[in-house]
């Protein structure tokens, strides 16, 4: 299927496999923010990590950049992971605001 010969229906297809693909990834990428949960519990440190909140924004800014993708999209859509990743640790030690 090339760009002149796809179909409307071709691209609505694929653009659903790409949602279904960003599903899978986000779902993975809870589990690996769970286990990152856990290890923080079991060694003591702290829930947040700011510098490294900081260090994955700037980097997705940038690819985004690269990649022709708006940065600020990608900025809101790495906030609103790193939030929910937040939820997984404890609510009590949390200030949601600031991420």
């Amino acid at each position: 299927m090339t760009r002149e010969t796809a179909t409307l229906e071709d691209l609505r297809q694929r653009v659903t496999e790409l949602d279904r693909q960003l599903i899978a990834l986000v779902a993975e990428r809870k589990a690996v923010s769970e286990e990152v949960a856990r290890v923080k519990r079991a060694t003591g440190r702290p829930t947040r990590d700011y510098e490294r909140e900081r260090d994955v924004i700037l980097g997705v800014r940038a690819l985004a950049t690269e990649r022709g993708v708006s940065p600020a999209l990608a900025e809101q859509l790495l906030r609103l992971l790193i939030r929910s990743s937040l939820t997984t640790f404890s609510p009590s030690s949390l200030s949601l605001t600031s991420v």
